[in-house]
């Protein structure tokens, strides 16, 4: 174990003392439950960050498609110049 020392204004130690006495549990105990429960949640997004996320992704779907419809299709521009008759134009 590792010794540490925090200072806790007294709104914070009233919570701590008041739910350590509700769940019977040490301080100590409080504390090291409540640091795994934020730990925990850290890793996860926030709405902040899942609207981003989804921003980005939503952004990016339109190239993807496309992207992924010219790999399915490589010679696009000489099939459509076949349906046309054979009167494919080089630009």
């Amino acid at each position: 174990m590792v010794e540490m020392t925090f200072t806790f204004d007294d709104a914070t130690a009233a919570k701590l003392r008041q739910s350590a006495a509700r769940l019977d549990k040490s301080l100590r105990e409080v504390v090291c439950e409540a640091i795994d429960d934020y730990s925990d949640r850290v890793w996860q997004l926030g709405e902040r960050e899942k609207g981003h996320l989804l921003r980005v992704v939503n952004d990016l779907m339109p190239a993807m498609t496309a992207a992924r419809d010219e790999e399915a299709e490589p010679d696009a521009q000489p099939a459509e110049a076949r349906r046309a008759g054979g009167r494919h134009r080089s630009r």
